[in-house]
């Protein structure tokens, strides 16, 4: 019975340590413009809240419609 509750803690334990972390999955997100609703994306960079939540997040200004559309169906983004 003692061994069991041994075991039974060297496995909680074990279980409960924190991992090591991983690397930030890259994320590459396009906006059109300089105004007031995109401003989300970089006041949340600028807060480190990508880093936080585990992701490198590169902003990259694309202008126009379609190419912003082009972009992301040929996979350079991920976000628009």
């Amino acid at each position: 019975m003692i061994a069991r509750c041994r075991l039974l803690m060297v496995l909680f334990l074990a279980l409960a340590i924190p991992r090591g972390t991983h690397a930030a999955e890259k994320v590459i997100a396009d906006f059109g413009g300089l105004s007031g609703f995109q401003s989300a994306s970089w006041v949340a960079k600028d807060l480190k809240l990508f880093e936080k939540y585990g992701l490198d997040a590169d902003l990259v200004m694309i202008t126009g419609g379609a190419r912003s559309v082009a972009a992301l169906l040929g996979g350079s983004t991920q976000f628009a």
